[in-house]
């Protein structure tokens, strides 16, 4: 959030990855991102890992990590709506590799 801090009239775009449990319905949360961001998602590994550019606020950071079957969200600066793709395993937060925010159970 220091890119924030140095430009506060400018939200930086990250490219987010939302890690959730199993059981959550990947269509609805490819519907949730959509009518959030108006970006549509890449979902890999089953339905439960999400990725999409977005404006990254910490309105929205807090928003995502507080949905009950959201287990990590990941984010990294793009400067500009870039075409990266994911780049995070969702077994990082198990090893304690995690360069994000973990949502704490």
């Amino acid at each position: 959030m220091m890119r924030r801090r140095n430009n506060p009239g400018k939200d930086p775009f990250y490219l987010l990855e939302v890690f959730t449990k199993p059981e959550i319905n990947s269509e609805e949360m490819r519907t949730y991102i959509i009518s959030k961001t108006g970006m549509n998602p890449t979902i890999h590994d089953s339905g439960t890992h999400y990725a999409f550019n977005n404006k990254l606020t910490l309105e929205f950071l807090k928003e995502l990590s507080d949905l009950k079957d959201v287990i990590a969200v990941y984010g990294d600066y793009m400067g500009a709506v870039t075409g990266v793709g994911a780049s995070h395993d969702h077994r990082e937060h198990e090893h304690g590799w995690i360069n994000g925010w973990i949502k704490e159970e």
